[in-house]
């Protein structure tokens, strides 16, 4: 076992740390003011950078100064290379990180505080876990805003990923390569104006995403592969997101998307692949869009619920046994659902009404198309109040 402990309080910038340190080592590192510092850990089996009793820091008290940055690698290209993990704290402006981890078990956990903090110019990726790597897990906590952070696990199987971000305009980028992979994420307020994109590939994963508090959120999802959950909640004003799962199985256990959206003017936008993909919107507040194209296969499942005013919905499902219903209560609401194939259902409900001035609710139905007719279609739709409009084609 070797430990080496580097402290430091100068306000100079240091030159680069650099240790190449065997099996079992640790390092503890105590910065303040504007600080660099390069930890190397190669052949790592059980090495620490920091603890979590004992995490590295590089403070600059959240002041103007700034511009601290730490790059950490462990490395080990043998089959052997387990537990190294890396605890530290940034606070302050623009701190940068890179950690480079290799081995299974690993983990890291970083915590940043202050503004424009995120990830080094020239690195792919802020933390990124190698290849084949197995049982691997990622913390970041960050308050403060304008924060850039890019986390990729790159392959093995049950590795997990917890984001939180504090603040406003952050931006979160993740990709896991894998088998069940698990995605916290949450962008929680007082917060207006943050990104996350998320991207998963291969099997049974599972993604939570929680965009909380003002408005403008974007959220993009990308699961490619079978099994595969999205579970996205959104609170504010004009929150938008874009969810993509393709793959889809082969049984009754496909893709799962689920968006939660309340406020007003919000966009969720859907597409999924396969066989048994299930997909549940709910929007509440005015000016909603809600659209679920290329639901493609068999036996897929839409439930689109949409409350208050000026509400779209828009659904295309092509395959067969496929079931779709919509919901929409209020005034001057818009459905748009077509199902392409045989053996498909759909039942819809606008309640609400217009005005004697304008129209209420319009529901537009197709089943099949005259190149493309199909057969043992079902429609059910009612509506209830006044001024309404609904046409069925099949």
């Amino acid at each position: 076992m070797k430990t080496l402990f580097l402290t430091t309080t100068s306000l100079l910038i240091l030159a680069p740390v650099s240790a190449a340190l065997a099996t079992g080592s640790t390092t503890f590192l105590a910065q303040t003011g504007t600080q660099t510092a390069d930890i190397v850990q190669e052949n790592a089996n059980f090495g620490q950078v920091g603890t979590k009793l004992m995490p590295f820091t590089q403070n600059n008290g959240g002041g103007a100064i700034g511009g601290n940055v730490i790059h950490i690698v462990q490395s080990n290209s043998g089959p052997d290379s387990a537990f190294n993990t890396v605890n530290g704290i940034q606070s302050g402006t623009t701190n940068l990180a890179n950690v480079n981890q290799a081995g299974n078990t690993g983990s890291v956990i970083i915590q940043q505080s202050g503004t424009n903090n995120g990830h080094i110019a020239g690195y792919t990726h802020t933390i990124e876990q190698k290849q084949t790597a197995d049982h691997n897990h990622v913390e970041l906590y960050e308050i403060g805003n304008d924060n850039d952070f890019s986390i990729s696990q790159e392959g093995g199987t049950l590795n997990t990923l917890v984001a939180n971000q504090i603040g406003n305009t952050n931006k979160i980028s993740t990709s896991q390569v894998g088998d069940h992979l698990s995605i916290i994420a949450n962008q929680v307020g007082p917060s207006d104006l943050n990104q996350a994109s998320i991207t998963q590939v291969n099997t049974q994963h599972e993604l939570t995403l929680t965009q909380d508090d003002g408005g403008g959120h974007i959220a993009n999802s990308n699961q490619m592969g079978i099994h595969n959950t999205a579970f996205i909640v959104q609170h504010g004003s004009s929150q938008t997101v874009f969810n993509t799962q393709s793959g889809g199985g082969l049984d009754t256990t496909g893709n799962t998307a689920t968006f939660t959206q309340t406020g007003y003017g919000n966009t969720a936008n859907n597409k999924q692949s396969g066989f048994s993909g299930k997909a549940t919107f709910t929007q509440g507040g005015s000016n909603n869009t809600a659209t679920l194209t290329d639901q493609i296969g068999t036996g897929n499942i839409a439930l689109l619920v949409q409350s208050d005013e000026h509400n779209t919905v828009t659904l295309i499902q092509d395959g067969i046994l496929n079931n779709a219903s919509s919901m929409q209560s209020g005034s001057y609401q818009v459905a748009v659902l077509s199902q392409y194939g045989s053996n498909n259902l759909i039942i819809g409900t606008q309640s609400g009404g217009g005005t004697t001035m304008a129209l209420g609710n319009t529901a537009t139905v197709t089943q099949g198309t005259a190149a493309a007719p199909s057969s043992n279609n079902v429609a059910n739709y009612s509506q209830s109040g006044s001024g309404h409009v609904l046409v069925i084609r099949q």
